[in-house]
Formats: structure tokens, sequence, C-alpha cells
């Protein structure tokens, strides 16, 4: 399974993960050979008619003085 988490383009924007569960890696090249920044794979086995659950989370810290696109969604 893939995912993607946001990859900032400022320096003072950050993301930090966390609670991943399984454990996920990065990957710096998917199959077709296209570098996807900021794209992470999790390699589960899974039995037939069985199911997994996958849960990533992730926050995102900006400065106060940036705001969103869309306006500023600080309370």
């Amino acid at each position: 399974m893939r995912e993607r988490v946001p990859v900032p383009t400022q320096d003072d924007v950050k993301v930090e993960e966390s609670e991943v569960e399984p454990p996920w890696k990065a990957v710096e090249r998917a199959r077709d050979g296209v570098v996807t920044r900021g794209a992470r794979s999790w390699r589960v086995n899974i039995a037939a008619g069985a199911k997994v659950a996958l849960q990533a989370r992730y926050v995102i810290k900006l400065p106060s003085g940036k705001v969103l696109v869309g306006g500023n969604r600080r309370v």
C-alpha cells in the first residue's frame, strides 16, 4: 500500500509523522521510476478474506504569521 504525506516548500513549515501502525518506510522511487516526494509504503501480508487496518497520522506546524490557503483556520 502506498501513501503520500505533505512535503512543505518553505523551511519554516514542518510536517511531523506520528502514530503509524504498522510502521511504514519512505519510498524514494515508485515502480515506474518516478520520484515522488513524501511517498511512504506499507508492506503487509493479508490472508484471504482477512482485513488489516493501516493508520498514519501527521501534524503540520505553521509559524503564527502564516495563513492557510482559503483563510486562517486557527482558533
